[in-house]
């Protein structure tokens, strides 16, 4: 997601300055994967070293047991800012629970940037449901100081009108990485042509209700069936260490080959490349559709479905619990219906490439 922001950054303004900011909800931040990306600004306390040190002198704590936010403080970058992209993905929703602090400081921050005279945007993502007090006053104040928020799909436009909240802001885009090229290697990557690229997710033992050992029996009953059909497959880790650990473990009980540690557009050239691609990652999924590559997927919200009925696929989504997933693997694993599902992606590709272009050329005529 990233990489396509500052893709269409860099092509729209010479030499933007881009400031990398995750809000940092999270107090144990991991490594920030962005660190060594060219173009890309990441404030101090974002650095991983820094965040290590405060939080092995509980440094955060002190400051919030004397009253102080330490993000508050931190969060505000001296320069102006023209434009504050939201893209966190599936964050505003009741999945997730936002504490009275967490709220606070969002808030603050808003109002903040819109005071500076930033433009905020929610780029196309997944919202809702918003049953939960909590998350009814995220959307509040995302509501009173966006410009613009683009949902991905009709389920998320949904939630917003049966919140009762005005949505005169709300608009409907397709998901935006579709505009990122594959970073093609012909000679590095081929041996992945035709493969079945199998990209795992954690997410779906933490928020599929899923047990870890039942879901790595289900990717086994996936590799067994691609090696019945004679198609090779791999690992594919297409986020970062949570995922690369479930990778590793998979791996060990399968013998199966791990690939990982690739920026975004190399992630994108393997998939591009592949036979079929069965995704429990969204944008693994959305990757795969965009590079008209057939594909299938586990779910752990509605996006999923929602991205494929998009790309009209049907019978795409695999119920872990049911043995009905053997059967729709097999299907894609045919070659006719394999081409058949490559044709029509193809075809449908362009209005969708339309639709996201149309939605950066409203951004920034802001």
């Amino acid at each position: 997601m990233l990489e396509s922001i500052l893709n269409e950054l860099f092509r729209r303004f010479e030499n933007p300055y881009v400031i990398y900011n995750d809000l940092c909800f999270e107090d144990n931040s991991n490594d920030n994967p962005f660190t060594n990306a060219t173009r890309v600004h990441v404030p101090l306390f974002q650095r991983p070293c820094l965040n290590k040190a405060m939080n092995l002198f509980h440094v955060k704590g002190i400051l919030a047991k004397i009253g102080i936010s330490f993000y508050h403080r931190v969060l505000w970058h001296p320069r102006k800012v023209d434009y504050l992209l939201d893209a966190s993905g599936f964050y505003y929703s009741d999945n997730w629970n936002f504490t009275d602090n967490q709220i606070s400081l969002y808030t603050n921050y808003l109002k903040r940037m819109s005071e500076m005279g930033a433009k905020i945007v929610y780029l196309p993502q997944a919202f809702g449901p918003f049953e939960k007090k909590s998350t009814q006053q995220i959307i509040s104040s995302i509501l009173q100081y966006a410009s613009l928020i683009y949902v991905r799909d009709d389920i998320s436009y949904s939630y917003f009108k049966k919140s009762r909240i005005s949505i005169d802001k709300l608009k409907l885009s397709g998901d935006f990485t579709i505009l990122l090229k594959a970073d093609l290697n012909p000679s590095i990557y081929d041996k992945y042509t035709n493969c079945v690229c199998i990209i795992p997710n954690s997410k779906m033992i933490t928020h599929g209700k899923l047990t870890k050992d039942r879901y790595i029996s289900f990717v086994k009953d996936v590799i067994e069936i691609c090696q019945e059909e004679g198609r090779n497959s791999f690992l594919l880790n297409h986020e970062g260490w949570g995922d690369e650990i479930l990778c590793k473990e998979i791996a060990n009980c399968t013998g199966q080959e791990v690939v990982t540690g690739l920026s975004a557009k190399e992630i994108k050239d393997i998939i591009s490349k592949t036979y079929l691609v069965i995704s429990s990652r969204f944008h693994g999924v959305a990757s795969a559709l965009n590079c008209s590559v057939p594909c299938l997927s586990t779910s752990w919200s509605h996006k999923y479905q929602m991205l494929f009925d998009k790309y009209r696929q049907d019978d795409c989504v695999l119920d872990i619990n049911s043995n009905n997933y053997k059967r729709q693997i097999n299907k894609m694993l045919s070659e006719d219906t394999n081409m058949k599902v490559r044709s029509d992606l193809l075809s449908i590709h362009p209005s969708i490439v339309e639709e996201v272009e149309k939605m950066w050329d409203e951004v920034f005529a802001l």
